[in-house]
């Protein structure tokens, strides 16, 4: 929540710049605060866990939305950027195994579009024939 208030806040169109830069100084501090940090390391931890995050997550088609929606709630808790990439990295291999074993269950079923067809029309026959 003051990750939001801190990055999505906006100087007001009849305030001055000197009350703006009061108000992100503020809203830095709460974030800092709600966060629990107390040394420049988990400062810089989480300068850093933040910037993998944007790049990672926003700017590159690596991870889908999905990495995301599984993560969205817990993504404040990594604290370092060793921890979100670790998760992140075993979120991909447990997403590409499973991505692999359904091709090849796909692969095993051989359904050709002639045998579909004959089974929907054989379907409508049925139907013609009970109505």
């Amino acid at each position: 929540m003051f990750k939001q208030l801190f990055t999505k806040h906006t100087k007001n169109a009849d305030g001055n710049l000197t009350d703006f830069l009061h108000e992100l100084r503020t809203d830095f501090q709460k974030l800092i605060k709600g966060l629990e940090v107390e040394t420049f390391e988990q400062l810089w931890n989480l300068i850093v866990t933040d910037e993998v995050e944007r790049r990672v997550l926003r700017n590159t088609g690596i991870f889908p939305t999905e990495i995301k929606e599984h993560f969205i709630d817990k993504l404040s808790q990594f604290k370092s950027p060793e921890l979100l990439l670790e998760k992140l990295d075993r979120y991909e291999s447990v997403r590409n195994i499973t991505k692999k074993k359904l091709m090849t269950i796909e692969r095993s079923i051989p359904i050709s579009k002639k045998r579909i067809r004959h089974r929907f029309e054989l379907r409508q026959k049925n139907r013609n024939r009970e109505t």
